[in-house]
C-alpha cells in the first residue's frame, strides 16, 4: 500500500486502520467501476463531480492492491499516477515508495526507537509481506473500485460506475510477531529486521527485492 511518507502518524495509522477493519463491515462503500474504465477519466469525471477521493483498489490477479494518499495528495491528481507506479513495480520491480518505506520503518525498529516495539514489528511485517505479493504479482494492476469521502450514491449515474457495494473479498489481517516462546519471537524479529535491511540496499541488493 503505497502511502506518503511525510506524516508518520498518518501513514502508521493508514496501515493500522486497514488492517484492523473488520472484514464484514459493509459501512465502506465503494464505487465498483466497469471493466476497462480509464484512472484518468474517472478521476476527472469525480472531481468534477465535487468528489474526493479517498482510495482506489487495483486487482493484481491473486490480490486486491489498496493505494491511499495521505489528505493532502488528495487535492491534487494521483490516481493515474498510481496506476502507473503499479506497473512498473511489476515482476519484481520495486520503486521509490517501497524503498522510502523501507528505509524509514528501518530507522524505526531498534529497541530504543519510537516504534522500535511490537507493532513497529507487526508493521515491518504486513509491509514486507505487501513487497513480496508485488514481486510475485504477474497480472497487470488494473483499477476495480474507488472510495470516496461523500455519499457515494451521489455518484452512482456516472457512466463508469457498475455498482455501489463493499470490497469484494475479506481483508487482510494485519500479521502477528509472535512465537512459541522469547527465542522464537526474536527469530521472527530478526527475519523481520534483515528483509527491511535488503529491501534498504542492504548487502549489496541494488534492486531492493526480497528472497
Amino acid at each position: 500500500m503505497p502511502v506518503a511518507l511525510s506524516d508518520e502518524d498518518f501513514w502508521l495509522y493508514s496501515i493500522r486502520l486497514a488492517a484492523y477493519r473488520d472484514p464484514t463491515d459493509t459501512t465502506i462503500q465503494l464505487l465498483h467501476l466497469r471493466p476497462g474504465s480509464s484512472a484518468a477519466t474517472v478521476e476527472k469525471s469525480l472531481r468534477a463531480a465535487g468528489a474526493t477521493i479517498r482510495s482506489a483498489y487495483y486487482s493484481r490477479g491473486d490480490f486486491i492492491e489498496e493505494v491511499r494518499p495521505a489528505p493532502h495528495e488528495q487535492e491534487r491528481a494521483w490516481l493515474e499516477r498510481a496506476g502507473t507506479y503499479l506497473e512498473t513495480s511489476q515482476g519484481g520491480r520495486i520503486g521509490e515508495p517501497h524503498h522510502s518505506a523501507a528505509e524509514f520503518l528501518r530507522g524505526k525498529l531498534g529497541p530504543d526507537s519510537v516504534y522500535g516495539t511490537g507493532l513497529g514489528y507487526q508493521i515491518a511485517q504486513a509491509f514486507t509481506q505487501s513487497v513480496r505479493e508485488v514481486q510475485q504479482a504477474t497480472t497487470a494492476p488494473r483499477l476495480v473500485a474507488i472510495e470516496v469521502a461523500e455519499e457515494p450514491t451521489a455518484f452512482a449515474s456516472l457512466p463508469f460506475v457498475n455498482r455501489i457495494g463493499p470490497l469484494d473479498r475479506e481483508v487482510d489481517r494485519l500479521p502477528q510477531v509472535s512465537g512459541a516462546d522469547e527465542a522464537a519471537t526474536f527469530a521472527t524479529m530478526q527475519r523481520i529486521e534483515r528483509d527491511i535491511w535488503l529491501l534498504n540496499g542492504g548487502n549489496g541488493n541494488r534492486q531492493g527485492t526480497l528472497p
